[in-house]
This record gives C-alpha cells, sequence and structure tokens, in this order.
C-alpha cells in the first residue's frame, strides 16, 4: 500500500585545520597565502613574500592548510634568522 522503502543518499565535505601553529620564533611574523602555481613564499632558493627582488629573502619555518586553497605561513627575514642562529652558536 504505502512504499515505506526510503532512498537517502547524503555528501558531506568537511575543510578543517587540525592542530596548532605556534609562534617559534621571536622575530618571526603569521600571514595568510593563497597557494598558486606562482607563489614566491614556496621558492626553493630565495623565498620571498613577493616578487620583487627588492623584497627580503625570508626562511619559511611553518606552514599549516587551512582549506579553500589558503594556507598559514610562519617566516623570519633571513638576517634576523642568520642573526640568532649565530648568537645561539656563541
Amino acid at each position: 500500500m504505502f512504499n515505506t522503502n526510503l532512498n537517502n543518499q547524503f555528501s558531506y565535505n568537511i575543510n578543517a585545520v587540525s592542530g596548532t601553529l605556534r609562534k617559534s620564533h621571536p622575530k618571526s611574523k603569521i600571514c595568510v597565502r593563497t597557494i598558486e602555481k606562482d607563489s614566491y613564499v614556496f621558492l626553493d632558493k630565495s623565498p620571498r613574500l613577493n616578487g620583487s627582488y627588492e623584497s627580503k629573502e625570508i626562511v619559511v619555518l611553518q606552514i599549516m592548510l587551512t582549506g579553500e586553497n589558503k594556507c598559514l605561513v610562519e617566516y623570519v627575514n633571513k638576517s634576523d634568522f642568520v642573526e640568532s642562529e649565530q648568537d645561539a652558536n656563541h
């Protein structure tokens, strides 16, 4: 008499961040970057915040994916990083 069969199909897509990004260097900064093909932050030889060669070279300390093709990046200027490494060795 009544059709009691239910055919429900649900699709869930959850983007979640797991973990904690904790500042690991006293002079470091954290920024949000879009993950792109030509992102200067991820250059192997000389990572920078932008494509200008006048911009300071940076050292990327941590990266956390946040979804929506974005990530949090903790970075420090290379000169500050080298200075702190030299202080630690003395």
